[in-house]
């Protein structure tokens, strides 16, 4: 007998690590279909898998549980919005404009992926902790450090300054209200997107406003 048959050990057989990856990208896209168009709380395991053609015990081979999943999927959507904000701000030398930029792309990468919003900030059946839990592991809030670099730039303030977090942390919540607002109620005659992101910019640097290096 072949002595590598012979030594051939029974089960499964062994992918390696880029066969692994693209199963979990696989698994990631169904799931994240599935959980825009019907909702993150109201399927289960089971219905991935179904929906993957695969035995349930096989899927947690990939994702142990389905808040990992949806981890997965709300990192690369984070991923996907701060690239593309990278990209179009990173040649804008002047900090006020870039700041003002950032901040159009970051609201309106979320107008138009308005399935994306409902997924990462509407999901239904998650608890406080599941998102602390996902901010934690992924880093997720790190990547809003580019509100605060910028505004540290425009005040030429330290990486540890508290007042020039305030305000990142203040403009932040006021896109967000923005989106917000414009997602939900989409009957209000709202003012123009980009002019109410530039009152939240402004806002963000009023006592700067006569500042003629900005």
């Amino acid at each position: 007998m072949n002595e590598s048959i012979k030594n051939r050990r029974p089960g499964r057989p062994r992918i390696d690590a880029a066969q692994h990856a693209a199963m979990r990208d696989r698994i990631a896209d169904v799931a994240g279909r599935l959980f825009r168009s019907e909702g993150y709380g109201s399927i289960s395991m089971r219905r991935v898998a179904k929906e993957l053609s695969i035995n349930p015990m096989t899927l947690y081979r990939y994702y142990p549980t389905k808040l990992a999943m949806l981890s997965r999927i709300w990192n690369a959507i984070f991923e996907d919005v701060f690239n593309r904000i990278d990209v179009e701000s990173r040649t804008v030398a002047n900090p006020r404009q870039r700041l003002t930029i950032l901040s159009s792309l970051y609201v309106s990468y979320w107008l138009e992926h308005r399935e994306n919003y409902h997924l990462v900030f509407m999901s239904s059946g998650l608890s406080r902790t599941d998102v602390e839990t996902f901010v934690a592991e992924e880093a997720a809030a790190s990547k809003f450090q580019v509100f605060f670099q910028c505004l540290a730039e425009i005040w030429e303030t330290g990486e540890t300054d508290g007042a020039t977090k305030q305000r990142a942390d203040q403009l932040i919540c006021g896109l967000h209200g923005i989106m917000h607002c414009i997602i939900t109620m989409p009957g209000y005659p709202w003012t123009n997107t980009a002019t109410l992101v530039d009152g939240m910019v402004l806002a963000a640097l009023h006592d700067k406003a006569s500042d003629t290096r900005l």
